[in-house]
C-alpha cells in the first residue's frame, strides 16, 4: 500500500508540474507576441531558456537561425532573411536596416518562430497527459 501511495504522489507531482510548464508557456508566448523589437525578442528568446524550457529548434545551430547558445546569444548571432527575397543577415544588420518594411518581416520571422516553437512544445506537455 505504501508503494502504491508513493506512486500517486510521483504522479501527482508530474502532474503539477506539467501544470507550471503550461502556464509558463503560455507567459512566454505572450511575451514573444508583446515583442516590437529585435533587443525585446533576444530578451524573450533567453528568457525562455532560463526559465528551463529547453527547445532545440530555438538553440544553438552552427547553420541555423541561431548561431550561438541561448545564455550566449546576441543580436549577431541571429540570422534572419530568406524569405519574401530578403538576403540572410544578422539581427543586428536588420535592426539598423532603413528598409522598414524588411525589418518588420525579419522581426515577425523571429518572433514567429518563438511563438511557434512554444505552442509546439506547450502541445507536447498536453499530450503527455
Amino acid at each position: 500500500m505504501k508503494f502504491i501511495n508513493n506512486l500517486r504522489n510521483l504522479l501527482s507531482l508530474d502532474r503539477m508540474q506539467q501544470q507550471r510548464q503550461l502556464r509558463l508557456c503560455e507567459r512566454m508566448i505572450d511575451e514573444a507576441e508583446n515583442c516590437s523589437s529585435f533587443k525585446e525578442l533576444l530578451a524573450c528568446h533567453q528568457h525562455i531558456f532560463s526559465e528551463g524550457i529547453h527547445i532545440p529548434n530555438l538553440d544553438y545551430q552552427p547553420t541555423g537561425m541561431f548561431r550561438a547558445a541561448a545564455a550566449q546569444l546576441t543580436l549577431e548571432k541571429v540570422y534572419l532573411g530568406n524569405i519574401c527575397g530578403l538576403f540572410i543577415k544578422n539581427a543586428r544588420y536588420w535592426e539598423s536596416s532603413k528598409d522598414y518594411i524588411a525589418r518588420d518581416i525579419c522581426l515577425r520571422q523571429w518572433q514567429n518562430a518563438l511563438i511557434a516553437n512554444l505552442t509546439d512544445y506547450s502541445r507536447s506537455l498536453t499530450q503527455k497527459r
